[in-house]
């Protein structure tokens, strides 16, 4: 049996946590920095996000979603 992964996957581990997850397109970023960064925590005075990126792969997305949440400063 396979088990396939979607992105709603991903938004609800990080909702179980009280995080909500926002896609920006990576274009916005420079060339040498796009293969470097999968995901990151954004927190400001009135909200945190885990931000994605947009047509990012399910697996990749999971995976950095769960590598932020292990992150102490994240989880709390």
């Amino acid at each position: 049996m396979t088990t396939q992964i979607t992105h709603a996957d991903s938004e609800a581990l990080a909702a179980k946590h009280g995080l909500p997850v926002v896609e920006w397109d990576a274009t916005n970023l420079s060339e040498d920095l796009r293969d470097k960064i999968m995901a990151f925590y954004s927190e400001t005075k009135d909200d945190r996000v885990i931000v994605v990126f947009t047509g990012q792969d399910p697996v990749e997305r999971l995976h950095a979603i769960r590598q932020l949440l292990a992150h102490p400063k994240v989880s709390a």
